[in-house]
């Protein structure tokens, strides 16, 4: 009889296919006579389309062979649901990530859990010089989340380095900040790329190198205390996870199961260009 036993290890598996990185969580593989097996079914369940089983076998067995993952005798974590990406679409939406801490249970309250959706950007070497190809304009054309703009009546300069400044605003126009060059004098405005008030949840950071500076632009959404029950007795429940991400920029919420998610951060993979073609997702892991 064949022996079958889950994976378990660094999860997820990262791994490229044709190109394309893909995370392949871990309750999708199991182990059998000390080889991997992966179903269709489990992976298209789990939001992962177009890849071949058999190579990503061969993939997995070597992984094995190495000692990760490795094999238990306990059932893994099933999804509990699904978070595909919202109005950051196409590759975008990959670098988006989702932290999940869970909350010990109190009494006989209902267990909850914390998570963070993220999105950061990083861009290198921007010059203020518009016939540099870094300059700023051109380079954070490529940013899902804020543009950038000259004072009032004046030109771009060379900003100092600031240790993470919020945008603030967005109410009824788009969040922003105005950052300033060494002589305190405004150097170029950062707004959102959106008008709204999760524009206040993107923060910037840059560091200056002598004649160029770098940014790291983050977008970050934190909901507290979530449930995974959609009611209290016969009443809906406010901390539904489905219910508190229904505000949320970065993601959607799809329901999967009734398990609360386990401690662990999620990659979103799978987005594609165009952007109107294929979001990305990941399936959060928890158990039942």
């Amino acid at each position: 009889m064949a022996s079958s036993v889950y994976a378990s290890g660094a999860n997820p598996i990262s791994y490229t296919a044709d190109g394309k990185q893909v995370f392949i969580p871990l309750n999708v593989v199991t182990i059998v006579n000390d080889k991997a097996d992966v179903k269709t079914a489990d992976l298209n369940a789990a939001g992962i389309t177009g890849i071949d089983e058999t190579e990503l076998k061969e993939w997995i067995n070597k992984l094995i062979a190495s000692g990760e993952p490795k094999k238990i005798e306990t059932p893994y974590p099933k999804p509990a649901f699904r978070l595909i990406a919202n109005k950051i679409t196409g590759c975008a939406g990959n670098k988006i990530t989702a932290e999940v801490k869970r909350n010990p249970a109190v009494g006989g309250a209902p267990e909850t859990f914390d998570i963070t959706i993220c999105l950061e950007e990083e861009f290198a070497d921007l010059v203020v010089d518009n016939s540099n190809p870094n300059f700023l304009e051109k380079k954070l054309d490529a940013s899902a989340l804020i543009t950038v703009k000259p004072p009032d009546g004046g030109n771009y300069a060379l900003p100092k380095s600031y240790d993470t400044l919020p945008l603030v605003g967005g109410n009824g126009t788009s969040s922003a900040t105005a950052m300033q060059d060494d002589n305190a004098t405004e150097a170029f405005v950062v707004e959102a790329k959106e008008e709204g008030e999760q524009g206040n949840n993107i923060s910037v950071k840059i560091t200056k190198d002598q004649n160029a500076f770098s940014m790291e632009v983050t977008m970050t959404e934190t909901y507290a205390a979530a449930e995974v029950n959609e009611k209290k007795g016969n009443a809906k429940n406010p901390n539904y996870i489905g219910t508190l991400l229904k505000d949320s920029y970065l993601v959607k919420f799809e329901k999967v199961g009734d398990a609360v998610p386990s401690d662990g951060k999620y990659n979103l993979s799978g987005g594609q260009d165009p952007q109107d073609s294929v979001p990305a997702s990941t399936s959060v892991l928890g158990y039942v």
